[in-house]
């Protein structure tokens, strides 16, 4: 709770992979909140409470092995 008032980025936006790994996609992020996909899924949408902002990330597609 106190990274909030403090203004300090702690919040973070983890991507699931199929293998199962879950990266860190960003980190520093301002209480991080309310992910979804748009409707054509091509972009991740989050809102950060503490940031008073509403975000885009573009979700590229995989890029399959051996290729």
């Amino acid at each position: 709770m106190g990274a909030l008032p403090e203004r300090r980025g702690s919040g973070r936006l983890l991507r699931r992979d199929p293998d199962g790994s879950v990266p860190v996609v960003l980190d520093r992020l301002h209480f991080p909140n309310g992910i979804t996909l748009t409707e054509d899924e091509s972009t991740v949408l989050f809102a950060e409470t503490g940031g008073y902002c509403l975000t885009g990330l573009p979700v590229r597609a995989p890029t399959p092995r051996g290729r």
